[in-house]
């Protein structure tokens, strides 16, 4: 209805500002092209709830750093192994994002992955606009990229308020990047701190908490 204009998620949101059509997105058997011709062999084609560090092997370990390396803008194979944890040669990190950027483009019909979209839609500035509430949930799981991406749309819109939601003790994307101390630059005029949740019975909280 007017009052809820719509729930979407960072990704759909430039998806649909960049123009993407659905033959521009790489998808699971581009994944698998991709790794049957470079000779990769990987267990999952995006980021899992899986450090690298425990990946299945070292070719999902490349994977995973490369997602981390694109969310957090880093383009220092050595330091994004280092922050990871990781004992493999920089090189092949190297050589894999040099691998996976020509079969994106060296083809017919050039693809996007989702890293790609975010970065693209940060790149062009491509943000929705009338926007007048935006409510992000979830905040303590935004990576860097994705940060840059919300302040954008705020930039962009002449929002009358913005409420972003999160709780640091849920945050589970920390091997992809995002960290609830991003959330300490951006510009709240006001921070409240529920203090009563609603999610649970207190039989179970109480148990929990034991």
């Amino acid at each position: 209805n007017d009052e809820m204009r719509a729930w979407k998620t960072l990704h759909a949101i430039a998806y649909k500002c960049l123009g993407l059509k659905r033959d521009d997105v790489m998808r699971t058997p581009d994944w698998r092209h991709f790794a049957h011709a470079n000779g990769y062999v990987f267990s999952a084609f995006a980021i899992t709830m899986q450090r690298p560090t425990e990946a299945a092997n070292e070719h999902d370990s490349i994977l995973l750093a490369y997602h981390y390396a694109k969310n957090t803008g880093q383009t220092d194979w050595q330091a994004v192994l280092e922050q990871l944890g990781l004992q493999f040669h920089h090189e092949a990190l190297e050589t894999f994002e040099k691998t996976l950027a020509a079969f994106k483009r060296d083809r017919e019909h050039p693809l996007v992955d989702f890293d790609d979209m975010l970065i693209n839609a940060v790149r062009d500035h491509a943000v929705p606009t009338g926007i007048t509430h935006l409510v992000v949930d979830e905040s303590q799981d935004l990576s860097p990229i994705q940060l840059r991406y919300i302040k954008q749309i705020v930039e962009a819109n002449e929002i009358e308020e913005l409420v972003m939601a999160g709780d640091p003790a849920q945050a589970i994307y920390t091997y992809a990047g995002a960290s609830p101390d991003l959330l300490k630059d951006f510009p709240f005029d006001e921070t409240v701190q529920l203090t009563q949740s609603h999610r649970l019975p207190d039989q179970i909280a109480t148990f929990s908490r034991a």
